[in-house]
């Protein structure tokens, strides 16, 4: 808990509200303080006073509790609410514990009051750090989606059975029918025997061996690199999540790049056996000239 809380007082007699505020100093609660007894102040101080806490009367001659908890409901439904009052029917408290009271306190027993105030805080922590964890969530999950809507690559992920759990958009088009309709479905579904037994022999070593595997694959007359790796969800439980390329014309630009590799070098080699043998015939030349007393007639660079 924090080692000070801001509580907001909904209460029209003094004497009472000083008899709450010493069973808290009582209880060791450090807290600032706003007093309010009407409904206008009190919509003003959920505003400016920003409470992390509220303790209210139930009945007041020109604002009630209930009242005070149905607007807490609706612009600060993340603070605690507590009513401590002097008498209150079972009927009625029934009616406020439903309409989100977090517990109510009968002013004749406030030695109660510090437990009830330590387990509204425990437990308003506890939702809203819950409900933080699921807006982050939420917001990671709405990044992911539009990555895989708008991936470029082919992305997936499958689970220990290598069936595939979230593909990307783009696999709609390769696999000629939307997503959601391969989902959880074995490799064997997709693809042909051949292809699916092998995309399912790499899962199984990605699993098994907790090694990424980079393999080569044709499908529909295409060329894909696939690149596969383990994600380890429990100690006894991997998962895969992989990308896929299409390299057809990667392919393409590689053979003919090679091609014309080998031919330059066939072409070089003939070049070059042929400079030797000008450079021998000139070397041949020159040798019967100086036998012959004339003079070289080539001049060769060594």
């Amino acid at each position: 808990m924090k080692d000070s809380i801001r509580i907001l007082f909904v209460e029209d007699v003094p004497s009472d509200a000083e008899m709450i505020w010493r069973e808290l100093k009582k209880n060791n609660f450090v807290f600032d303080k706003m007093l309010v007894e009407t409904k206008k102040d009190y919509t003003a101080a959920l505003k400016s006073f920003k409470p992390e806490l509220i303790i209210s009367d139930f009945s007041l001659p020109q604002f009630d509790g209930m009242t005070a908890l149905v607007l807490k409901n609706d612009l600060a439904p993340e603070i605690p609410f507590i009513l401590v009052t002097g008498s209150i029917n079972e009927e009625t408290a029934v009616e406020v514990m439903k309409a989100g009271a977090d517990d109510y306190v009968i002013k004749q027993n406030l030695s109660r009051l510090g437990s009830a105030i330590k387990q509204a805080l425990k437990k308003h922590e506890i939702i809203n750090s819950k409900a933080i964890i699921e807006n982050e969530l939420e917001q990671s999950e709405r990044i992911f989606s539009a990555f895989l809507d708008y991936c470029p690559v082919y992305f997936f992920f499958k689970d220990n059975e290598a069936r595939p759990i979230r593909l990307s958009k783009n696999y709609d088009q390769l696999l000629c029918r939307p997503v959601s309709e391969v989902l959880g479905k074995s490799m064997f579904d997709i693809f042909p025997h051949d292809l699916a037994k092998s995309m399912i022999d790499d899962d199984l070593k990605v699993i098994r061996e907790k090694i990424p595997v980079k393999k080569e694959e044709e499908f529909n007359g295409l060329i894909f690199e696939t690149t596969k790796f383990p994600i380890q969800i429990s100690p006894d439980m991997t998962y895969i999540a992989g990308f896929t390329i299409d390299i057809t014309e990667k392919k393409k630009y590689d053979e003919a790049l090679n091609q014309k590799i080998e031919e330059l070098e066939q072409f070089n080699d003939l070049t070059v056996d042929r400079e030797l043998r000008m450079i021998e015939l000139k070397k041949e030349v020159n040798d019967l000239l100086t036998k012959l007393g004339k003079k070289e007639k080539y001049k060769i660079l060594e």
